[in-house]
């Protein structure tokens, strides 16, 4: 069933294209006995041409079925060609078996020459001498030429709907293939995407568990009140960072949690900013998108020895969402950080969501390190596993 329904545009075409070849002969007919005086529809030349096209015929449903799929879906190319062969030899050789008799004359009558009773006015008897009546030339006998002429024109005509039929179905199979290959590649996605954002899960509750040990030691009420700031965390994680794209607004609370849970670790010589909008607009984001950032600037950005600060900012501008993470570097001897999974995983996030169309600039001095990044603006229906990034 399956595949009757895939092929069904195919057969369409096919079926189309011999109810064309069948019901031509039938207008073609038509047309010459309307033009024709005092001649009625022959049927003996429709039947004749009949006949030809039905040889035609037998021979496209053998390539069709048996000989075509040898080469479309199996690359036997020296048997399909061995077969294709065989079928223009017998088609030939039928044709060489059968050969139609002269034209008729105007609507079916034949030529006085091919037999005919001679006019009413003729006296039988024999004829003179010095006028000798040619034989009457058989039908069975065509001139060499002309069967040749005939021949080809069928061998061209057979040999073209073959070609024919092999570029159809090869055109239904590239499209079949590219439909398959697009299934594929957005099943690999969304795969690569979930693989992406699990592996940047555990790097997060790895800092934040770290965070909540040293605090601990620090103030054991607080860590008490940072652990169920922590499951209030863990609940986005697991029920909104498992969906494709989350509401703006929710993804803004979920920072402002985190760097609450920050500031409790930090105190005297640590200054911490962020200034997020208010009036945030309906629109969604790909979950834990810029966490990664203030992860990092966390952990390579304070130092306990020297004045430290991180300063991080999200704003709407032209239809773009912009977010800026700048934090202060105490770079040491043999410190060879690189940015670490966590950017890393990101840069690969929004090669694949946002393909050439968005921003991400991050510049290290002696001093600072700064990320600036933007990405389009999208809507509700945002589908972040489609390519196109103008959909987004």
């Amino acid at each position: 069933m399956r595949t009757l329904k895939r092929d069904l545009k195919e057969n369409i075409i096919y079926l189309a294209l011999w109810i064309i070849m069948f019901v031509a002969p039938l207008l073609g007919e038509y047309i010459q006995s309307s033009q024709s005086m005092g001649f009625g529809f022959n049927w003996d030349v429709v039947f004749d041409i009949w006949r030809v096209f039905a040889a035609y015929f037998v021979i496209f449903l053998i390539h069709n079925f048996l000989v075509a799929p040898l080469l479309i879906y199996r690359q036997k190319r020296g048997r399909y060609l061995l077969m294709v062969g065989v079928l223009v030899a017998l088609f030939v050789a039928i044709q060489c078996s059968f050969h139609p008799g002269e034209p008729r004359g105007p609507r079916g009558m034949e030529h006085e020459a091919m037999g005919m009773e001679q006019p009413f006015d003729h006296h039988p008897g024999p004829p003179p001498h010095d006028h000798p009546v040619p034989p009457a030339p058989d039908r069975r006998e065509e001139p060499p030429s002309r069967l040749l002429n005939g021949d080809m024109l069928h061998t061209f005509v057979i040999v073209f709907l073959l070609g024919m039929n092999l570029g159809v179905k090869l055109y239904f199979k590239n499209e079949r293939d590219s439909k398959k290959m697009q299934q594929l590649k957005s099943r690999n996605l969304e795969q690569q995407l979930d693989r992406l954002r699990y592996q940047l899960n555990p790097h997060f509750f790895m800092n934040t568990l770290n965070n909540i040990h040293a605090l601990i030691d620090i103030d054991a009420a607080k860590a008490k009140t940072t652990i169920v700031d922590l499951s209030r965390l863990m609940r986005y994680v697991l029920y909104e960072g498992a969906k494709p794209t989350v509401p703006l607004q929710r993804d803004i609370a979920f920072m402002n949690d985190y760097l609450q849970l920050m500031k409790i670790r930090y105190a005297d010589g640590v200054r911490i900013t962020a200034s997020f909008p208010t009036d945030t607009p309906d629109t969604e984001i790909p979950p834990m998108l810029f966490i990664s950032f203030i992860e990092n600037a966390f952990k390579h950005g304070i130092s306990y020895k020297h004045n430290s600060f991180i300063d991080i900012r999200l704003y709407i501008k032209a239809q773009r969402i912009c977010f800026t993470c700048n934090n202060s570097t105490h770079v040491q001897k043999g410190d060879t950080h690189q940015g670490g999974v966590g950017l890393t995983n990101v840069r690969q996030r929004l090669d694949l969501l946002y393909p050439d169309n968005y921003k991400l600039d991050i510049q290290k001095t002696a001093s600072e390190y700064r990320v600036s990044m933007s990405i389009p603006f999208s809507s509700k229906n945002l589908k972040p596993y489609n390519l196109k990034p103008e959909t987004l």
